[in-house]
C-alpha cells in the first residue's frame, strides 16, 4: 500500500481533486491510502508526496523558481 498526501489550494473544486483523485490511482494503483491536506500559500495547484517522493506543481513553487532564474541573470 502507498501512502499519498495530497496538498491542494483551497481553491481546488471537488471535481478538480476527483479528477487528481483518479489520475494518482492510473498511476500508482487502486492500493493508496490518500490523506488530503489544504494549505492556502499554493495559490493554485497541488504538491503530492507518495511514499516520500514530491511532486510539487503548486502555483508557488512555479512563481518561486521563475524568481530564482530572474534573479541568476542579474
Amino acid at each position: 500500500m502507498k501512502n499519498v498526501v495530497i496538498t491542494v489550494s483551497e481553491s481546488m473544486s471537488e471535481k478538480t481533486y476527483a479528477t487528481l483523485l483518479d489520475g494518482i490511482k492510473t498511476k500508482f494503483g487502486e492500493d493508496i491510502k490518500v490523506t488530503k491536506r489544504v494549505d492556502t500559500s499554493l495559490i493554485g495547484g497541488f504538491v503530492l508526496n507518495v511514499d516520500g517522493v514530491v511532486y510539487d506543481n503548486s502555483i508557488s513553487s512555479q512563481l518561486n523558481l521563475i524568481n530564482k532564474e530572474m534573479n541568476s541573470q542579474r
